[in-house]
Parts: C-alpha cells; sequence; structure tokens
C-alpha cells in the first residue's frame, strides 16, 4: 500500500468493521510494511476474531447473576396454552415422541421430554396439545447475566432449592455472592452441593424458611 493511501484511510477512519465479519482487519503501523522505492506496502492482516482475542481479555470465569424470590411450599402445578411468567422453571414432560409443540422462543435449549428451562418470554411458538410442569415453591428468577448456560430451579425442602446444571459447578472453583438481608434475622446463603447443583438456603431466625424477595444472587466459575 502506498503511504499516501495508509494516511488517508486512517485519517478518515474508513477502515470499520463488525465482530463475525469475514474480511480481515489491515494493522496500520511503521512496522507492517516492507519498504520498496520509498514507499511503505501494507502486508500484514488478520481476521476481526483474531483482532478481538488479541485486545480482549479471556474472562477469568463465568457468572450468573440474578434476583431470586421465593414464596411458598412444595407445590406443582401445570398449565396448559396460557401465558408463561418470565422467570420460571418450566418441564416439558410428555410420554411418547416429540410433537408439534415449540417452547425454543420463549427459552427452552430443545423440545424433548424432561427438559427444563426458565421461561424468557411469555408466548410459546406452540403449545401442541400439551401441559408445563412448574413447582410453585421454586425460586423465580430475573436474570441479569448468565454464561454459565440453562441454569434452571426447583424446590428441593423447606428454605432449600438447587440451581441445577449438569456439569457446571466446578468443584473448588466455584463461589457465590449474596445480597444483603431484607431484616433482622434473615439469611440467605449457599453452597456446590455437587458439579451438577448449587444449593441456595433461606432462614429467618435460624430456622429454615420460605420467603424471600428479589435477593441479588452471583454465582462465578473460575477456569
Amino acid at each position: 500500500m502506498d503511504i499516501l493511501n495508509w494516511l488517508y484511510l486512517a485519517k478518515n477512519k474508513f477502515v470499520r468493521t463488525t465482530l463475525g465479519s469475514e474480511k480481515d482487519l489491515m494493522i496500520f503501523g511503521s512496522k507492517v510494511g516492507f519498504n520498496k522505492r520509498g514507499d511503505l506496502y501494507q502486508n500484514y492482516a488478520m481476521s476481526v476474531e483474531d483482532f478481538t482475542a488479541a485486545v480482549v481479555p479471556t474472562p477469568t470465569y463465568k457468572v450468573y447473576t440474578a434476583l431470586l424470590t421465593q414464596s411458598g411450599g412444595d407445590d406443582t402445578q401445570v398449565i396448559f396454552n396460557e401465558d408463561l411468567t418470565i422467570g420460571v422453571t418450566y418441564l416439558i414432560s410428555y410420554d411418547g415422541e416429540i410433537g408439534e409443540w415449540d417452547f425454543t422462543n420463549v427459552g427452552a435449549p430443545n423440545n424433548l421430554s424432561g427438559t427444563y428451562f426458565v421461561a424468557t418470554g411469555t408466548t410459546p411458538n406452540s403449545w401442541g396439545g400439551i401441559g408445563l410442569l412448574y413447582n410453585t415453591g421454586a425460586p423465580v428468577v430475573t436474570v441479569l447475566e448468565n454464561t454459565i448456560g440453562n441454569i434452571y430451579w426447583t424446590y428441593s425442602d423447606v428454605g432449600y432449592y438447587l440451581a441445577n446444571l449438569n456439569g457446571a459447578f466446578t468443584e473448588g472453583k466455584t463461589i457465590a455472592f449474596f445480597g444483603a438481608q431484607q431484616s433482622t434475622g434473615d439469611e440467605i446463603g449457599g453452597y456446590p452441593e455437587s458439579i451438577n447443583y448449587y444449593a441456595v438456603y433461606s432462614w429467618f431466625e435460624g430456622v429454615a424458611n420460605d420467603g424471600t424477595s428479589e435477593r441479588p444472587i452471583e454465582i462465578r466459575v473460575y477456569n
């Protein structure tokens, strides 16, 4: 590239792109070309992905941040052809082969029986004549950030709930942070029960107790 063209492009900021672009980037600088008859020629380029990897640090952990609300005890219900509630964990449960139902637009990773998902919308693509199971005692979450994966919530016992995702909570590399207490005697905490479950407990004055509202929780899994 002629040095005058190089200066013209740099001055006018004509080199623009986006992540995922198939174009290569030309890296402007005094040491990225060669001289021929007094002109500097550009001879170095890299992909957008390589450039991003070079300038953006690799995260040291994956994170799940949410506001957690829980009320009521263990109570399994079923819903048919109604609006879903965002933040509630639903279970696709049907004995038979996959049908015409489709919940992938509201948070489901697939439409297979036995799949749990946290609703991200209210109206599925198709109900297909089946219902979804849910537990009114399982925590309802407002997810603020999630780079871990398809975490869903279940009710285990009074004041005891599980964040579920197979193989996600690496032993010795998983920690969590919880928001401040709502009132005197109110406590919420947790621990990794296994690589598949993160247990969250709720106490009031030292006794296991159902009921908490929009409590911040952040789970980190370090690389």
